[in-house]
């Protein structure tokens, strides 16, 4: 198979060698840029970006004046790469040594991670690690100037955007323009895997870069002689192939992926790329697939039901949302009982074949949605599903004091248009010709479940978005 990339490394070793400090290369690279109050550090994994940051920011400590450093890690995993670190003895001046209490990315501490956070800024001391998510959280409590003389570190750059809904970076930005904090960016990607850039031409012009790529880095190895790097078509003949990829005029044809079919079961979705969830996202709002510049339709029905783990957060990427806001239902599915779990149980480890018997086609489904939709819903019901959702906005003149205390955002339109589909549902399962406020009542909280955001003082007060939902009602 011959190689169409072929690269031959020199070997110089200097990826692992350290220098009188002991910074590998791409760390003493980084640290002669240390005084910039914007630095962006864009280096391949493994090249050692946390412990550059660990240099960086000790000297920002104990020679630029400033009094405090706050980790921003993706997931709460990547925080154990900024726990405690001997630097001494490799020949820095001083080690890396967080209190563990505020190592926010680990099991224990304060129950409320938000209010940890906000001790620590009225505290002594000096380092803080947390997830996106917590200072996102936290940044709610407090005014911008409460970062002042604060190093403000962001692993995982890529997550941030320009896009107005992007909490992390409207954070950022807030913070750059509202204080004098040092933001240290480090990144393995200036891409996000979609079309919305991480930072405004005018922002990034304010950032001091630091390249460091993979060409160096392998380059560096002790025992990479050479990547050589080919390719192979298709094992069988190659002419009974030609019509799978060819039209007859010899045009690529355009292969239907995944997403046509009338269900779609989408397993553990948060853990789709961004441009992934884009395209599912056309397909639930617009029922269509645009590829090379061509739209296809797809056939109705369309249904989507995807599933995500509460707990997994590493190798995730959180639906936006404007994603979540497509899905009708979010419904919790917790642990089964004890009689369900035997009945799992009894079901699942023998060798019975289950036969599926089909109950309903295309057509049916299709009419039976459409009959739904027909059903008459009276006005004090329809004002109801409307006043309902209106109540979950801040400020709204129907929103609660709990509402305005605890939520940063409430749900918008499109719950109330799901508020009373979902009641014409309800009542017709239970055999009645229109939904009334009680059909309403019973699909509210799975159809509001996920569209609204408790804010830092909810989580600090342990207010879930179930109780909040139940007082609403």
């Amino acid at each position: 198979m011959p190689d169409i990339v072929h690269v031959t490394y020199n070997q110089t070793g200097k990826s692992k060698r350290t220098n009188k400090f002991g910074m590998r290369e791409m760390q003493e690279r980084a640290y002669e840029a240390r005084t910039a109050q914007y630095l962006l550090i864009k280096a391949p994994p493994a090249s050692g970006k946390s412990r550059a940051l660990m240099f960086i920011g000790l000297d920002k400590l104990n020679n630029q004046g400033l009094k405090k450093i706050i980790v921003a890690v993706p997931e709460k995993s990547i925080g154990s790469s900024f726990a405690k670190t001997d630097l001494k003895k490799y020949g820095f001046y001083a080690d890396w040594n967080p209190n563990p209490k505020y190592n926010l990315c680990t099991p224990g501490g304060e129950k409320s991670k938000v209010t940890a956070f906000l001790n620590f800024l009225e505290s002594d001391e000096q380092i803080l690690i947390c997830t996106h998510a917590t200072l996102r959280f936290a940044f709610d409590a407090v005014d911008e100037k409460k970062f002042n003389d604060t190093v403000l570190a962001i692993d995982e750059f890529h997550h941030v955007s320009v896009d107005a809904g992007n909490r992390l970076g409207e954070v950022l930005r807030s913070i750059m323009e509202k204080s004098n904090a040092h933001v240290v960016a480090m990144t393995g990607s200036y891409f996000r895997g979609d079309s919305v850039p991480v930072l405004l031409p005018e922002v990034e012009e304010k950032f001091t870069r630091v390249t460091y790529n993979y060409y160096e880095q392998l380059n560096g190895y002790e025992y990479l002689k050479s990547l050589g790097i080919g390719y192979h078509f298709y094992q069988g003949k190659y002419t009974s192939a030609i019509n799978e990829i060819l039209d007859e005029n010899k045009n690529f044809k355009f292969i239907k992926g995944p997403l046509f079919a009338n269900i779609i079961l989408a397993d553990e979705i948060n853990r789709t790329p961004p441009k992934t969830q884009s395209a599912l996202l056309e397909a639930m709002q617009e029922r269509t697939i645009t590829a090379a510049g061509n739209q296809y339709k797809l056939e109705e029905p369309f249904f989507v039901l995807a599933t995500q783990n509460p707990i997994e957060q590493e190798g995730t990427y959180p639906l936006p949302e404007a994603q979540l806001d497509r899905f009708m239902f979010n419904v919790w599915v917790d642990y089964p009982n004890y009689q369900e779990e035997l009945s799992i149980v009894r079901n699942t480890t023998t060798n019975a074949t289950i036969q599926l018997n089909k109950v309903m086609n295309a057509e049916e489904i299709i009419f039976f949605q459409n009959l739904i939709r027909k059903l008459p819903v009276a006005d004090n019901v329809m004002e109801y599903a409307v006043k309902l959702a209106s109540s979950t906005r801040a400020g709204n003149e129907y929103a609660s004091d709990v509402v305005n205390n605890y939520l940063s955002w409430g749900a918008g339109p499109r719950a109330s248009q799901y508020l009373i589909v979902g009641a014409k549902c309800h009542a017709a399962i239970h055999g009645k010709y229109s939904p009334d406020i009680e059909d309403v009542k019973a699909i509210a909280e799975p159809i509001l479940r996920h569209r609204i955001v408790r804010n830092y003082k909810a989580e600090a007060d342990g207010y879930s978005i179930e109780k909040i939902i139940d007082g609403l009602l």
